[in-house]
């Protein structure tokens, strides 16, 4: 089953039909699947918003974006066409902008900061 990402423009496979024996780790895992119901937690605009507000340059988000959605750094490496040790980089910053120390981290702040600013827009309004 593919599902389009509506930020990247990119087909996504449904992960846990291709590959039995990782069917287990998968359901254990912590990272947002694309077969999930949140798999549309952020849309292209809160991405945006989210940018702004952390200060990520357009890599950062991209690199972001990628490994909120479950991917690793080599396949971040090699979708975005950069060397390894780049994304790596890249992902340092991402993690002292965010101030966290892993990915689990990263996707977790953003999650937490993306559910902070809506619960707070829709007070507001």
């Amino acid at each position: 089953m593919r599902k389009k990402n509506a930020f990247l423009g990119e087909s996504q496979v449904d992960i846990r039909k291709c590959a039995a024996p990782a069917k287990s780790a998968a359901e254990n895992s912590p990272l947002l699947l694309p077969s999930d119901p949140a798999e549309n937690f952020l849309t292209a605009e809160d991405w945006v918003n989210l940018a702004a507000a952390l200060k990520l340059t357009g890599r950062e988000l991209e690199v972001a974006n990628l490994l909120f959605a479950g991917k690793t750094r080599a396949a971040v490496a090699r979708r975005l066409q950069l060397d390894i040790e780049t994304v790596r980089v890249y992902i340092d910053r991402l993690f002292k902008k965010l101030g966290v120390r892993n990915v689990r981290g990263m996707i977790l702040r953003i999650a937490r900061l993306h559910l902070a600013r809506s619960t707070s827009a829709n007070v507001v309004s």
